[in-house]
């Protein structure tokens, strides 16, 4: 309650005397500070006053000069961010093409020939029904044939 009386009153009577003259000067800043020949007559009051508003003053200006610093900062590296994953995703999708494509052709080739074996098997059944289809029906075969026919070529009856 004491203070705001105080900044009201110090506010309001800025005045100093000059050195040199009677005049009254009105001191609101420190370059009216400056403009004066000595400062004999100032109040130390007033120029402390004076000193401490000029430093928050530019404690004020220095933070908001950094706030708006960190605000660069931050939005560079954001935008960074996502340029220094770029690379690393490519990486990685390449990576995992080449390692899926390889269990792939793997897989494909196991599978493969486990057909082919399969195939093979089939093959031998097959043939060893056919073979022994041919020996029970060889001798109805041998003597369906005329002997004529069998001693000559397809292509000579013509």
């Amino acid at each position: 309650m004491f203070r705001p009386l105080v900044k009201r009153v110090v506010h309001r009577r800025l005045l100093a005397t000059a050195n040199n003259s009677n005049a009254h000067i009105e001191i609101k800043t420190l370059e009216d500070l400056a403009k004066l020949q000595s400062l004999d007559n100032v109040d130390p009051k007033l120029i402390g006053r004076l000193i401490n508003e000029k430093t928050n003053e530019l404690n004020t200006q220095n933070e908001l000069q950094m706030l708006k610093q960190f605000q660069v900062e931050e939005q560079r590296t954001q935008e960074t961010s996502l340029k220094k994953f770029v690379r690393p995703a490519w990486i990685f999708l390449l990576m995992g093409s080449i390692v899926y494509l390889s269990c792939h052709y793997a897989w494909w080739k196991l599978d493969l020939e486990e057909k082919e074996i399969e195939y093979n098997r089939q093959v031998l059944t097959l043939e060893n029904e056919l073979a022994s289809l041919k020996k029970a029906h060889g001798s109805s075969e041998l003597s369906d044939k005329s002997p004529v026919g069998s001693g000559r070529k397809w292509y000579k009856f013509w």
